[in-house]
C-alpha cells in the first residue's frame, strides 16, 4: 500500500523527543534526589462549577469507572451527553450536547483544541483514556479563555496536575481484545525552577467479530432473519502523549507532543458489510505554552500544530459511491493569547486572541491525481468581562466572539450571506456571536445559573468536499447558526452523606443546521435544515454515604422539532435525538480492598430520517464490573462485563407511519443506524500505580 504520507517522518522525531524526556527526567531525579518537590504550572483551564455560568460536568476518571473503560464510557455519565458508536470496543464513536451534531462541540486536550471551530469531528476511541485524569463538558457558554463559542459546548480533557507517580493497566477480553497503557512522571526542583515531565503510552488491539442481529433489509419477511458475525471490525491503535514544563514564581512554560498511529477495518453497515476496505491515521500533535500570573491579572500564550494523515482503501468498490484508494493530509496551525485583569470593584476584564490556519490536501492513488490545496484562515477577538456583585454573590459574565474566516482555493464555494457579514467576492465571512450568563449563589449550598448565546459555524472540509467511503460532500452548504439558552440550579450537601443535585432548563434554535442523511443506499451526505429547535430538561444526582455507597444518576429528556417549509418534514422530530436518555450507576466499596459496581444505560424515542420513519430500537444495556485489591497497595483485579442480559434485539412495531398495522418485529440493537452494537462481552483488567 506504499508510504503512509508526509507525516510518517515526524514519528522518529517524536520517539526521539520521548526517549530525551526520559533520559533527562531519569538525570535530574539523581542530581536532585533530595530537592524539594514544588508543582506551580497551571497547563489548563480552570473549572469550579459554582463560579462559572456554563452548566459544566467534571468527570473524575477515579474507582468510580472500569478499568477497561474507554473515554466515550466516561463521558456517557454526564446529563445531557450523548455518545454515538460503530459498534465494539475501539469503534468509532462521537458526542453530541443536547442535540448538537458531533462538529458542534469543541474538544480540548489540556486546553488545546483539537478541533478548533468544529473544523473536524473527534472520533473518541483515538484518545488514550489511560492518559486522563479528569474530563470538564461544559454544555453552555464556555468560559473565553477558550476563545472559541461552539454550538454544543466544550469538553477539555485533561491529564494528570500532579506527575509524580507512575501507573499501568491491562485489560483483555472477548473478541480478541487487548489495551495496555502505562503513565508517569517526575517533578524535581533545579536551581529553583521546578521542572516537571510526564509521558503516557497506550495501545489497543481487537479483531471486533461479534455477532448481531441481521433481517436481511426485507422488514415484512421475518423468515429470513438470521445472526451473523461482524467482518473486517479489527483495529489496532497507539497513543503516546508527553509533556515537559518548567515554572518559577510567577512564570510557567509547557511543551506537549503526542503521536496517534491506528489502522482499522471499516466494515460498513451491517446489512453490506465491507471485507477489504481499510483506514490507515497517523497524527502528530506539537503544542506549547507560556503563563505569567500576579497580583494584576493574568496571560497565556499557546500555539500548536496538528497534522493528521488518512489512507483510505476501498479499492473492491464495498463501500460508498465507487472505487477509492486515497490520501488525504490535513493541518491545522494555530496561535491563542488570552489575558485577564483584576481591574477592582469585582471586574474582571479579558481579552482572547487568535489565529488559525487550516490545509488540506488529497491524492488520488487510482488516478494518481492531486486535489487543488484547500486553505483556510480563521481569526477570532473575544473580548469580555466578568463583574461579581452583591457581596460576590452574585456574578455576571458577558463576552463578544468576533470571528473572520477566509477561504481560499477553496473549489470556488463562496460563503452564504444568510450567516453574517460576506466580502463582496464571498470568500470571506465575518461574524459577530455575543454570549451572556449569570451565577446567583442563594445560599453557602444552593447556585442558581443561567446563560443566553449566539452561535456560528462554517462547514468544514469533509463537509464540502467529503467524497470518501460512505460519505458524500455537498458544496452548496451554509454555515450554520444557534441561539441556545439554558437556566440550572444546583444544590449540594455535605456530611456523611454527600449530595450534589443538578437541574436545568435548555433550548436551541438552529438554522441551516448540518445533518448527514442516510439514503438507501446507506450513503451519508450533509445537507442544511433550515431550522430546528431542540429543547428539555436534564438532571444529575450524586451521592456518596460514609464511603461505601455510591451512586450516580443522569437523565435527560429532549424534544426537537424540524421547522423547515416541505411538507415531508415539518413538525417531524430531528434525527438522531432520543427522547429519552437516561444512565444509572451504583456501587458498594470496603476500604481499597474491594468493589462492585453495577451500571444501567436507556434510550428511546430515536429516528434516523427526516421522515420519522427509520426508528431505532429502545436500548437498555446493564453492566457490572467487580475489582479486588488482594495485597494493601498492590494491584488491583476487576471482571467487567458490559451487556449483562446479552441484549441484541428488541420488539418494535413493523409499520410506526401506520397505527393500524398491529404486527410487531424484531429489531437489531444499534445506536447508529445500520451499524450494530455487539451483546455481552466479558473483560478483565490489572491496574497498579505507585
Amino acid at each position: 500500500m506504499g508510504s503512509l504520507g508526509p507525516t510518517t517522518g515526524w514519528t522518529h522525531r517524536l520517539i526521539l523527543f520521548f526517549a530525551t524526556l526520559i533520559s533527562l527526567s531519569a538525570t535530574a531525579a539523581d542530581d536532585a534526589a533530595d530537592a524539594e518537590i514544588v508543582i506551580e504550572e497551571s497547563r489548563s483551564i480552570k473549572t469550579d462549577v459554582t463560579e462559572t455560568s456554563a452548566a459544566v460536568t467534571v468527570i473524575y476518571l477515579d474507582d468510580s469507572l472500569p478499568i477497561s473503560g474507554e473515554l466515550a464510557d466516561a463521558l456517557e455519565t454526564a446529563a445531557g451527553v450523548r455518545i454515538k458508536r460503530l459498534g465494539g470496543i475501539g469503534a468509532w464513536a462521537n458526542v453530541s450536547i443536547r442535540g448538537s451534531t458531533s462538529r458542534q462541540v469543541a474538544v480540548f486536550l489540556d486546553g488545546i483544541p483539537l478541533n478548533p471551530d468544529g473544523a473536524s469531528t473527534i472520533n473518541l476511541a483515538e484518545l488514550p483514556t489511560t492518559a486522563l485524569e479528569r474530563i470538564d463538558v461544559f454544555r453552555s457558554n464556555p468560559p473565553p479563555e477558550f476563545g472559541q463559542a461552539p454550538m454544543g459546548g466544550v469538553i477539555n480533557l485533561i491529564t494528570p496536575e500532579t506527575p509524580d507517580n507512575f501507573g499501568f493497566s491491562a485489560t483483555v477480553g472477548d473478541h480478541n481484545t487487548h489495551r495496555v497503557g502505562a503513565n508517569g512522571g517526575r517533578s524535581v526542583e533545579l536551581r529553583g525552577v521546578t521542572v516537571n515531565t510526564w509521558m503516557s503510552v497506550e495501545t489497543l488491539g481487537t479483531e471486533g467479530d461479534f455477532d448481531y442481529f441481521h433481517n436481511k433489509s426485507t422488514v415484512f419477511n421475518v423468515w429470513d432473519d438470521t445472526f451473523e458475525t461482524r467482518q473486517n471490525n479489527d483495529k489496532s491503535q497507539f497513543n503516546m502523549l508527553g509533556r515537559v514544563s518548567a515554572s518559577q514564581g510567577n512564570w510557567s512554560t509547557s511543551f506537549t507532543a503526542g503521536v496517534l498511529r491506528r489502522a482499522e477495518g471499516v466494515p460498513g453497515p451491517g446489512a453490506a458489510q465491507s471485507l477489504a476496505s481499510r483506514l490507515n491515521t497517523e497524527r502528530n500533535l506539537l503544542a506549547v505554552g507560556g503563563e505569567h500570573a500576579s497580583s494584576f491579572g493574568r496571560v497565556r500564550l499557546s500555539g500548536w500544530h496538528i497534522g493528521t494523515h488518512e489512507l483510505w482503501d476501498d479499492r473492491a468498490g464495498e463501500v460508498g459511491t465507487g472505487f477509492q484508494w486515497q490520501d488525504q493530509n490535513t493541518t491545522m496551525d494555530g496561535l491563542r493569547v488570552h489575558g485577564e485583569a483584576f481591574a477592582g470593584y469585582g471586574l474582571i476584564p479579558s481579552l482572547t486572541l487568535g489565529i488559525r490556519k487550516d490545509r488540506h490536501t488529497g491524492f488520488d492513488r487510482l488516478a494518481e491525481h492531486t486535489d487543488e490545496v484547500m486553505r483556510r484562515l480563521s481569526w477570532s477577538a473575544v473580548p469580555g468581562v466578568r463583574a461579581r456583585l452583591w457581596a460576590e454573590r452574585l456574578q455576571l459574565d458577558a463576552t463578544v466572539t468576533v470571528q473572520g474566516i477566509h477561504n481560499q482555493a477553496m473549489n470556488e464555494v463562496p460563503f452564504s450571506e444568510v450567516a453574517g457579514t460576506v466580502s463582496p467576492d464571498g470568500d470571506t465571512l465575518y461574524a459577530l456571536s455575543p454570549r451572556g450568563g449569570f451565577v446567583l449563589g442563594i445560599s453557602p449550598t444552593t447556585t442558581f445559573k443561567g446563560s443566553v448565546g449566539r452561535y456560528l459555524r462554517p462547514p468544514d472540509f469533509a463537509e464540502l468536499f467529503g467524497d470518501r467511503g460512505g460519505v458524500i460532500g455537498n458544496g452548496q452548504l451554509r454555515p450554520e447558526r444557534g441561539l441556545n439558552s439554558d437556566l440550572g440550579l444546583r444544590q449540594t450537601i455535605e456530611g456523611p452523606v454527600e449530595l450534589v443535585a443538578e437541574l436545568a432548563w435548555f433550548r436551541s434554535e438552529s438554522k441551516d443546521k448540518i445533518v448527514f442523511v442516510q439514503n438507501s443506499q446507506k450513503t451519508m451526505r450533509p445537507i442544511n435544515l433550515s431550522k430546528g429547535i431542540v429543547q428539555g430538561i436534564e438532571m444529575a444526582l450524586v451521592l456518596d454515604t460514609l464511603d461505601v455507597f455510591s451512586s450516580r444518576t443522569s437523565f435527560t429528556y429532549s424534544k426537537s422539532k424540524n421547522l423547515s417549509g416541505a411538507s415531508a418534514y415539518t413538525g417531524k422530530q430531528l434525527p438522531g435525538i432520543p427522547t429519552w436518555d437516561v444512565w444509572q450507576q451504583t456501587g458498594l466499596r470496603w476500604k481499597s480492598a474491594a468493589s462492585v459496581g453495577h451500571s444501567v444505560s436507556f434510550t428511546a424515542g430515536e429516528y434516523w430520517d427526516r421522515t420519522n420513519w427509520f426508528r431505532a430500537a429502545p436500548r437498555t444495556l446493564h453492566g457490572i464490573f467487580a475489582r479486588v485489591r488482594p495485597i494493601k497497595g498492590g494491584p488491583d483485579f476487576e471482571c467487567e462485563v458490559r451487556n449483562l442480559a446479552n441484549s441484541m434485539v428488541e420488539i418494535v412495531p413493523r409499520d410506526p407511519l401506520n397505527p393500524k398495522d398491529k404486527a410487531v418485529i424484531l429489531q437489531g440493537i444499534d445506536n447508529f443506524h445500520g451499524y450494530p452494537l455487539p451483546g455481552r462481552t466479558v473483560l478483565f483488567s490489572v491496574r497498579w500505580s505507585g
